[in-house]
């Protein structure tokens, strides 16, 4: 980005009354910059924007905001904005189920807990992965009084910050359309298949539900087993193969927005721990 961008973005985020949208169009404007020599420049100017914006944010609003809220988390450096994301979060992330774990038995180390963690963890090492879930979910939330504890004490915030990193659950839906209506074209049988060799898909139950090009299915079953990154690798890489027509400027179809997620979530790895993590 240019630093006449910048200078626009900050104009209207400052002069806008929608503290909300204020928030998102910082937080993107830093995103898109990190990997730029401009990077450090939109932090400076539009880090203040966020964290003034959101403070007027009652709190209760926030839930229904949580996507902007993780965005805010994402660019202020904010420990406060990182904590009440984690304590609004119902479903704990599925991406990397090794950082989860570490997280829980940080938080319940020679504790009561240590017994179902033990579980969890035979159950993913058999293959139980639904199981497994159910039970890091059971934890989650009978135990938030315990994790809000430990990670305002600061002992959680790295893995907190880990798993703001990899949540990805507002793409279920953008992908999960754009690869129903890719499914229904010619090569779709062709893009199915490749899905259902790659265990992404099982064609032969789904016919019976008659559900096998519910391509939101496909995309909510990976987001539930922790997959939807490797899903979209798995799409991009398609591309090559099975779109009709070449890329343009804006995503166009579904191996468009499976691009843009990886590019997305390559952009978020970029943003830095906030400091005060380090001083536990």
């Amino acid at each position: 980005m240019l630093p006449q961008q910048l200078n626009v973005i900050q104009t209207i985020a400052t002069r806008t009354s929608d503290s909300v949208a204020a928030v998102e169009l910082c937080a993107h404007a830093i995103l898109a910059s990190s990997g730029t020599t401009s990077y450090p420049d939109f932090v400076e100017k539009l880090s203040p924007i966020i964290n003034e914006k959101s403070l007027s944010v009652p709190q209760s609003n926030w839930r229904s905001e949580l996507r902007i809220l993780r965005l805010a988390a994402l660019t202020s450096q904010r420990l406060d904005l990182l904590n009440y994301w984690i304590r609004l979060c119902d479903r704990v992330p599925r991406e990397g189920w090794g950082e989860i774990m570490h997280l829980l038995r940080t938080a319940f180390s020679q504790d009561r807990r240590e017994k179902v963690l033990d579980e969890i963890q035979h159950s993913f090492d058999t293959g139980q992965t639904q199981r497994a879930w159910n039970l890091i979910d059971e934890v989650w939330q009978g135990e938030k009084p315990r994790i809000m504890e430990r990670l305002e004490s600061n002992e959680l915030t790295p893995d907190c910050w880990r798993l703001l990193v990899s949540a990805n659950n507002d793409w279920v839906g953008p992908l999960g359309n754009a690869l129903s209506r890719e499914l229904q074209t010619k090569n779709g049988n062709r893009l199915l298949a490749e899905l259902d060799y790659r265990g992404y898909w099982d064609i032969s139950s789904r016919s019976k539900q008659r559900r096998e090009r519910d391509g939101v299915g496909i995309v909510q079953e990976a987001a539930d087993g922790g997959r939807v990154l490797a899903l979209a690798e798995v799409i991009a890489k398609s591309s090559r193969v099975y779109r009709r027509t070449p890329s343009g400027p804006y995503p166009q179809d579904v191996f468009d927005l499976a691009r843009a997620l990886l590019r997305w979530h390559e952009l978020v790895q970029r943003q830095p721990l906030p400091p005060a993590s380090y001083n536990s």
